[in-house]
């Protein structure tokens, strides 16, 4: 579904958002903080080893830039 808004935000220029994308990372987190002790301490990485969180955010983020800047 995130390829979907995508190509209907961007390529079909129509307007929807989603937050599904970060419920992969949650729940990796979750997961990381059901690990023993020295792991657990590390369980925000969740959001940046899914590359649907923060990755895709920081990458959606300079294509607007970019599209802003090349106007």
């Amino acid at each position: 579904m995130n390829w979907l808004i995508f190509i209907n935000n961007h390529i079909l220029k129509g307007h929807s958002s989603s937050y599904g994308l970060f419920v992969g990372g949650l729940l990796l987190c979750g997961g990381i903080m059901g690990m023993p002790a020295p792991y657990n301490h590390y369980f925000y990485l969740g959001l940046f080893i899914d590359f649907g969180c923060i990755p895709w955010l920081l990458v959606g983020i300079l294509f607007r830039i970019f599209k802003y800047f090349k106007k």
